[in-house]
């Protein structure tokens, strides 16, 4: 995933990382690193390996997957590394240009994840106009075009499904699974109790939001 260790993509991805592992797989999470970092961190987290890629650029960069480092030590990974198969969450480029040399060069199949709509019509809208400029058509190109690696395309919405079948992905290569929440760790209370500790009214329509994002 692109996002920095312990936000945004991460969160989605270690849990399917540490279920798999408990039906027996091996599974490595290669993620950015959280704090400036001169090497890789290796973890062993949940049985999860999971190595937090280091680099020299502002938090935000990493957070963004665009660290040139980063970029260059995971597909130096991948390239020294056999894998059965690799998932791909987004298309930054520290998930792209490994997910490529995965493909073309360790001939390794791929699982394309689409979480988030970062293009025209999403994320771009929220940057300043000049970045819009700057960016829209690399972030546009991508965006789309790396949703064709993959032998299957994973769909965070019943929204981006219809995107990609109409970028042309045949619908049997699509597979929805929506976001879900950690029910081991997140304990549920009675829905009067909870809105009563944050003051909220008891009979009303509430709608949240949770994510990691810097808008």
């Amino acid at each position: 995933n692109h996002n920095v260790k312990g936000r945004g993509t991460y969160v989605r991805c270690f849990n399917f990382a540490k279920n798999l592992v408990s039906f027996g797989h091996s599974v490595l999470l290669m993620t950015s690193t959280p704090a400036y970092r001169l090497t890789p961190k290796r973890e062993i987290i949940e049985g999860v390996e999971v190595i937090s890629m280091p680099d020299v650029v502002g938090r935000r960069f990493r957070n963004g997957g665009l660290g040139l480092i980063d970029v260059m030590l995971r597909c130096l990974l991948i390239l020294n590394r056999k894998f059965d198969i690799v998932e791909l969450f987004d298309h930054r480029p520290s998930v792209l240009y490994p997910g490529i040399v995965c493909k073309y060069i360790k001939k390794t199949p791929n699982i394309v994840e689409w979480t988030d709509l970062h293009g025209t019509g999403g994320s771009l809208g929220n940057r300043p106009p000049r970045v819009q400029s700057l960016i829209r058509y690399y972030e546009n190109f991508t965006e789309r075009k790396s949703k064709f690696l993959g032998e299957q395309l994973v769909v965070i919405s019943h929204g981006l499904k219809e995107i990609a079948i109409s970028m042309g992905i045949p619908e049997d290569r699509i597979s929805w699974i929506p976001g879900g929440a950690d029910v081991e760790s997140i304990k549920a209370k009675p829905k009067n109790e909870a809105r009563a500790i944050f003051g909220l009214p008891k009979n009303k329509k509430l709608i949240g939001y949770t994510g990691y994002s810097h808008y």
